[in-house]
């Protein structure tokens, strides 16, 4: 009984599940937290699921990115100087809206198997480009005539600029 309760207890170890939600900026750099048992033998494998889409993977003491979808190509790293303390987060860089998803860190030492869920949600800022175009007609009389309205000109003139800033405002309040 002893023995099958260890055993018991060894598969409950190397099966640990975890699940995290991790939410990033749009276009920044964005870290995926996994930790594992340490021991010899490290196996990391970054998956997106589902779809098993090769993310990122660690064997043999190096990257091994023979498998990894292009997508990715460029965009991840785990950190090296951590791996002996257990640390198998990573780094995704210049994250986009594709890459929202759930995403599964296996691991895998001769201490034991580990998976750890990571939703990634990407979220970004509003921005948005206003343009605006008037056109203003002119005309004149021939021969030129003095400018005596310039009260009626710079009240048009005033006019128009409020006209200009409350549009703006209308605009920027259905934000």
């Amino acid at each position: 009984r002893a023995s099958l309760a260890r055993d018991s207890e060894r598969k409950e170890e190397r099966a640990k599940t975890f699940y995290t939600d991790v939410s990033c900026q749009f276009r920044t750099d964005c870290i995926l937290p996994c930790s594992f048992n340490v021991g010899n033998e490290v196996v990391i494998h970054w998956i997106l699921k589902p779809g098993d889409i090769q993310v990122h993977s660690y064997y043999y003491n190096k990257d091994q990115l023979g498998l990894q979808n292009p997508r990715y190509e460029g965009r991840t790293s785990l950190y090296p100087e951590q791996l002996g303390r257990g640390n198998a987060s990573l780094r995704l860089s210049n994250v986009s809206v594709e890459d929202e998803g759930r995403y599964q860190c296996y691991t895998s030492t001769v201490n034991g198997n580990k998976e750890t869920y990571i939703q990634l949600k990407v979220y970004g800022t509003k921005t948005f480009k206003l343009s605006l175009l008037f056109t203003l007609s002119c005309w004149s009389s021939r021969p030129s005539s003095p400018l005596h309205n310039r009260k009626q000109t710079a009240g048009l003139q005033r006019l128009f600029r409020r006209f200009v800033a409350k549009l703006l405002l209308q605009f920027l309040s259905a934000f």
